[in-house]
């Protein structure tokens, strides 16, 4: 079953609420143990604790950048702290401008704009996408520990 990926990030409320318009294509994720990242498929936040390997059709003479954002941090019925930033891959753009967030402070990466950072950076639309939905489990905490909230960083 082939799906709209336009009509399936509007129903989940991706486009218009983070982004303007939705990528052009899915990218493929898959974390260890083979877990696949499926369109809105729910994965356990145990299941996604370590780096995916990602995959896009990408023009081998251009530059991306790859961001990965909890857009319902803490919840999704009480998302306070949309967006959450996970991670910005390291690229040939200059973002020493952008809030710096280290491996023991959590405070920059709350309230991140993938929206406004693209535009802050003229990225242009998102090429490929892709996303899935977590629950809270018994390793949230685990995560959290490793990331206090702080203005030291």
């Amino acid at each position: 079953m082939q799906v709209n990926i336009g009509q399936f990030f509007a129903e989940h409320d991706i486009v218009p609420v983070l982004i303007d318009r939705a990528p052009d294509a899915f990218a493929k994720v898959v974390y260890r143990a083979k877990k696949l990242v499926d369109a809105g498929k729910e994965l356990t936040p145990a299941e996604v604790r370590d780096e995916p390997k990602v995959e896009w059709y990408a023009d081998p003479t251009e530059l991306y950048t790859l961001v990965m954002i909890d857009p319902d941090s803490p919840s999704r019925m009480e998302p306070w702290n949309r967006e959450f930033a996970h991670w910005l891959q390291q690229s040939w753009n200059d973002y020493s401008e952008a809030p710096r967030a280290s491996n023991k402070n959590r405070t920059p990466r709350i309230r991140f704009s993938t929206r406004d950072f693209a535009r802050r950076y003229s990225l242009g639309s998102p090429v490929a996408g892709n996303f899935f939905i977590a629950q809270y489990d018994d390793f949230v905490p685990v995560i959290l520990a490793r990331f206090p909230v702080s203005d030291d960083y």
